[in-house]
């Protein structure tokens, strides 16, 4: 049978180690085929239930989208995103990861009611010339409300009444207080999906703050909905189902903790949108037990130099996704051979990339050995098309995943107490 091509691969020759927890070949098989199989089928069929309506975003027009963010660029030089959470980090992750935007509007991002933190990106802001995206779904989030209140006040200090044509509020259409405050104030209201944070990156949350920042917004939406594609044909079959058992059967082993380790500064930020993902959807209480793995960010090559020596040599209770580029946009010049360099040197003049690819399955190779199984997740390219569908692997992945654990990928019930302590604390203030 000729395989079916998919976007992304998924290589699990490192998996395989030698101990007491080890996975093993057989014993992936056996749950890939029973347990994955099953739980891939009622994943399938409840795809396109309210719950789950992630995977209708990829098919949803840009239209309006876009439209906003002509007359952003077109009228200011700055977008200042009020967010927090999976409200900021997706768009984080997609500004960070597509380069070369030829965009003239710079867009930056407040997500943390730190003091010096405000300072540090408000100081000096051309007031008059910048707009502000305030996102906040529940339209209560304590961080966002706090610094669109003091962003709104330099506003109204610069510009007056004038300032409410700066102020773009996206959140529900509800009877929450910042869209009841936003509308009583005549400032512009922007639909929010009913959808939460960690899975709104697809959504105007992300795609938005993306479009400002130059981003081909539809081919982020092509990869996603591609992606889609492949795993409803293929189900267990597909990378996104064998990641999962992967990383399923190392949870039963013990290996709770999660390590997602790209070899490409480009995706620094998206590894941060995948441990809000995982932590949110899978760690919860189940038959008052609690349940789920940790997950983890590093960064090939510089984590080879930091964390490798605890993953290779510390407890045998992790699992490793090593993400390799396959093509880099930019290549270093080929060295000539050069007389006379010491012995050590002469990988050193290798090409970078190979460095990168070579330094990515060496690691791999040598955390087997030590019981730390990894597998490798090939990305062909880094652009908006696989971008979007590498944002839908890992929601796709979640949402398996904790099908698996038979948990709830889509509250977070364990964030309402600290809320409730918060509140109480500024009260009696």
């Amino acid at each position: 049978m000729i395989p079916m091509k998919t976007i992304f691969s998924y290589d699990k020759r490192y998996l395989w180690t030698k101990g007491e927890r080890s996975l093993s070949k057989i014993a992936f098989r056996q749950l890939l085929q029973t347990k994955t199989k099953g739980a891939v089928e009622t994943v399938r069929k409840n795809l396109m239930t309210h719950e789950t309506s992630v995977v209708s975003l990829p098919f949803a027009s840009t239209e309006e989208i876009q439209s906003w963010a002509f007359h952003i660029q077109k009228t200011y030089t700055h977008l200042l995103v009020i967010a927090t959470g999976g409200s900021s980090l997706g768009a984080q992750a997609i500004i960070h990861a597509i380069a070369g935007s030829t965009s003239k509007t710079k867009v930056l991002f407040l997500s943390n009611p730190d003091p010096d933190e405000y300072r540090r990106i408000t100081k000096g802001l051309p007031w008059v010339t910048t707009g502000v995206l305030v996102i906040s779904k529940s339209g209560k989030t304590l961080e966002v409300l706090s610094l669109f209140l003091l962003v709104r006040e330099q506003l109204q200090k610069k510009l007056g009444k004038q300032h409410t044509s700066h102020l773009f509020i996206l959140t529900q259409f509800d009877e929450n207080p910042l869209y009841l405050f936003a509308k009583e104030q005549g400032y512009t209201l922007l639909p929010h999906v009913d959808i939460g944070g960690r899975f709104s990156v697809l959504s105007s949350v992300g795609l938005l703050p993306a479009a400002v920042s130059g981003v081909p917004i539809a081919d982020l939406l092509k990869g996603a909905a591609d992606l889609l594609g492949e795993y409803q044909k293929q189900g267990f079959s597909h990378a996104v189902s064998h990641f999962v058992t992967a990383q399923y059967l190392a949870y039963t082993l013990g290996k709770t903790e999660q390590i997602l380790m790209p070899y490409t500064e480009r995706l620094t930020l998206f590894t941060k949108w995948y441990r809000q993902l995982w932590a949110e959807s899978l760690g919860k209480e189940r038959r008052g037990r609690g349940v789920g793995p940790t997950p983890i960010d590093a960064l090939g090559t510089v984590d080879q130099h930091s964390q490798i020596q605890l993953y290779n040599q510390g407890l045998k209770n992790k699992i490793l996704t090593f993400i390799e580029l396959t093509n880099f946009d930019e290549e270093s010049p080929v060295l000539r051979k050069i007389a006379g360099l010491p012995d050590a040197f002469k990988e050193a003049a290798s090409p970078l990339s190979l460095i990168v690819r070579a330094s990515c399955r060496g690691t791999a190779c040598a955390s087997a050995t030590h019981e730390s199984p990894g597998g490798i997740l090939s990305v062909p390219k880094l652009d908006a098309y696989h971008l979007g569908a590498l944002f839908l692997f890992f929601e796709l992945a979640v949402i398996l995943y904790a099908e698996l654990l038979q948990v709830n990928p889509y509250d977070q019930p364990g964030v309402e107490e600290g809320k409730r302590q918060i509140k109480k604390l500024l009260s009696s203030l």
